[in-house]
């Protein structure tokens, strides 16, 4: 469940093959893209944001997803056919840019050697390749076990491969539209390791624990089909199912990583669209959620907030 709070920060993680692993993510065919395309639906939530005489869209995301679910549906497309900038978190990208971040992070708490090797044994099982796990040891503990749990999640068919910013940044990329990221590495890794030292050492325990259970497994198949299905009510109240969220310092994380960064992403928001270009802007669908939730934020700075789906 954590892993989709974080998953922003993974799509450079490739998935490699084992015997028992589930299939290679690759791009689809052309035969399948044209059959997507044919069969596209709106999954997720999307308003109309309108103030001084212009409109952009916002569009809460899923950072992990289904094939059936890659490609835009009606009103996601005619959101993209109306805006000239994709606003996402992260500006996946500017690679360089992210490699740069990643480097300059301090390493703070560090995995315990048996924690290490759980996470390891953990990693064999999800089909995550060595090299993908060595490529994180660097980072926040939190950081690697996220990488972990989210390949994990390609056991029930999500994939970060087939996240709904890895599909807009594709198409802003095929038609060299403007991608601009709201927030930089450091500030999202920085929410990643905001818990203190004793409260990580929980926290990456239970989510050790967490890959090997069937609840887990079963509340994050929940959450994104709730996401895909719209239904905010669902996510909304997602610390009563979600068993992540079991202890005090666990919800105040949770919420320090979610609630407490959507001021400052509602006011590059509107920062953004007083430029005066229509903008896409693409945030996880949890940032939609509770008494700072994003299109609350917008409203109360003057926008007229319309939900579309």
């Amino acid at each position: 469940m954590r892993a989709l709070l974080l998953a922003a920060l993974l799509w450079l993680a490739a998935p490699a093959r084992a015997l028992d692993c589930p299939a290679d993510t690759g791009l689809p065919s052309p035969e399948v893209i044209a059959e997507l395309q044919s069969n596209a639906k709106d999954h997720g939530m999307l308003w109309r944001i309108t103030r001084d005489g212009r409109s952009s869209y916002l569009y809460g995301t899923l950072h992990l997803g289904r094939l059936e679910w890659l490609m835009p549906g009606p009103d996601l497309m005619k959101a993209w056919t109306e805006t000239e900038v994709l606003a996402l978190e992260v500006d996946t990208s500017d690679s360089a840019g992210l490699a740069a971040g990643m480097a300059t992070l301090a390493k703070g708490s560090t995995l315990s050697p048996a924690q290490a090797k759980r996470l390891a044994a953990a990693a064999k099982a999800a089909c995550v390749p060595d090299e993908v796990v060595q490529s994180v040891a660097s980072q926040p503990p939190l950081m690697q076990l996220s990488v972990v749990t989210a390949m994990a999640a390609r056991r029930d068919g999500l994939d970060v491969a087939y996240g709904q910013e890895m599909m807009l940044t594709g198409m802003a990329q095929a038609v060299q539209r403007p991608i601009v990221g709201l927030e930089s590495v450091r500030e999202q890794m920085a929410a990643i390791s905001s818990a203190s030292p004793a409260d990580t050492q929980t926290m990456i325990d239970e989510g050790l624990d967490e890959l090997g259970d069937e609840q887990s497994r079963r509340a994050m198949v929940k959450l994104s089909e709730s996401w895909a299905a719209g239904q905010l009510e669902v996510l909304a109240d997602y610390e009563s199912w979600c068993h992540c969220a079991s202890t005090p310092a666990a919800r105040a994380w949770l919420r320090r990583l979610n609630d407490e960064r959507n001021p400052p992403l509602a006011e590059r928001i509107t920062a953004l669209h007083a430029k005066g270009r229509p903008v896409l802007v693409g945030v996880g669908a949890l940032h939609m959620t509770g008494p700072k939730a994003i299109p609350k934020l917008l409203a109360a700075k003057g926008f007229k907030v319309e939900r579309i789906h």
